[in-house]
């Protein structure tokens, strides 16, 4: 008898544990396949675009308490969650609920869900967007839908609730003009040279017009990329700028920019790409702004990884007193041959090993130009892959750069 009812116990089960494994294969198959296909996977696009934003500071309490209070009152969401919590409990009584398999599979789900999106937004950069988390809207209904079902009610009444309960949402909202993207666009191609649209911008969160404007300029059949390399499995292979391409313009904060201002809104402003000029020992983090990095990988906490065997950092210095020391704090994967070149010159060369280094290197302080573009080359001839499941071609890790 105990064996007849374990095995009647598992059988109550069979049906959702099937259409569970389903629904992992149907999730999981893709992401196989994408993987074996694509060099590089989006996974691991998806992981190198994550490591760059660990340099973004993470949300406070208040924040996250702000995200909550704008998500739960917002569409209403928090009646809908009241509404089908209360008609779990009160309908039939909680135990005869919690007996019912798919009753448990739905609730389990939720808190599923419920775990996922506070793991999601504990470690996602600041600000938190409550539009991310509106699947949410989907849960009461579905939640009410599968209760009414199990309660063996007719399925029209079960269509007819959740109609109801998804009727605020069904109206039609008015369509923005996006006048702010027709215009900017615009402007990009009023002001074209011939070369390609290279955008850039000061934030991560500003990606959205910059999506907008690549969609915009395809649209108008305007050549346009964007210089985030990581961040192309949102952009796509065709909107990501070839490795090395210097921006063209840069998005930065709305009603920011002071002079050469091609565009300006509330929302964004879009100025010529120009490096600001560096002053005397100025330190330059992996992340900086002030200076161009091409053929890097995306900087992760503390510092930036060369990506092959020969990688540039281009800068302007301001008119002052430079004495001629250049100071790199440094790791190497394993030991490696580093030359650095300014502005074409060979200026240091040695054999180094994996232990953090602090490089202080002499050149003559003529070699550097004024009002001009800068480039200091580091040709790493041994960089390799550090190992099977990281197929990026390392050598050296820039913790900062200071000129003198």
């Amino acid at each position: 008898m105990a064996q007849a009812g374990g095995w009647g116990g598992v059988a109550a089960y069979r049906t959702v544990l099937i259409g569970s494994a389903l629904i992992i294969v149907c999730f999981i198959l893709p992401l196989v396949v994408d993987y074996t296909i694509h060099e590089p996977s989006n996974i691991h696009r998806i992981l190198r675009a994550q490591a760059s934003f660990k340099q973004h500071d993470l949300p406070g309490l208040g924040e996250v308490l702000t995200f909550i209070r704008q998500l739960l009152l917002r569409d209403r969401l928090w009646q809908w969650v009241g509404i089908t919590m209360l008609l779990l409990l009160f309908w039939r009584s909680p135990t005869k609920i919690w007996q019912r398999p798919a009753a448990r599979t739905i609730l389990l789900l939720l808190l599923a869900a419920t775990v996922l999106m506070l793991a999601y937004y504990s470690r996602t950069p600041a600000p938190l967007f409550a539009f991310i988390a509106k699947f949410y809207l989907a849960v009461p209904p579905l939640i009410l839908a599968v209760s009414l079902l199990q309660f063996g009610q007719r399925p029209w009444l079960t269509a007819g609730v959740i109609l109801l309960m998804l009727a605020p949402h069904l109206k039609p909202t008015p369509i923005e003009q996006g006048w702010e993207i027709q215009q900017a666009a615009q402007q990009l191609i009023d002001n074209q040279t011939g070369l390609p649209i290279r955008l850039d911008y000061e934030d991560h969160f500003q990606w959205t017009y910059v999506a907008g404007l690549l969609l915009e300029l395809d649209r108008r059949e305007v050549a346009a990329c964007t210089t985030w390399r990581h961040m192309a499995f949102l952009y796509t292979d065709a909107k990501i700028c070839a490795e090395g391409a210097r921006p063209t313009y840069t998005l930065v904060a709305g009603k920011s920019c002071s002079v050469d201002c091609l565009f300006s809104s509330e929302a964004f402003d879009i100025q010529p790409f120009r490096l600001p000029e560096l002053l005397p020992e100025t330190t330059v983090q992996p992340n900086s702004s002030a200076v161009f990095f091409s053929g890097w990988h995306s900087p992760e906490t503390e510092f930036r990884w060369t990506d092959g065997t020969e990688s540039d950092i281009q800068f302007r210095v301001a008119d002052g007193s430079f004495s001629g020391h250049l100071k790199l704090v440094i790791d190497t994967l394993g030991e490696q041959s580093l030359t650095l070149l300014l502005n074409g010159r060979a200026i240091y060369h040695s054999q180094l090993h994996a232990d953090q280094t602090e490089l202080r290197v002499d050149f003559d302080p003529a070699l550097l130009l004024r009002n001009e573009i800068n480039t200091l080359r580091l040709k790493t001839p041994a960089a390799e892959a550090p190992g099977s499941a990281d197929r990026r071609i390392l050598a050296v890790a820039l913790r900062n750069l200071t000129i003198e």
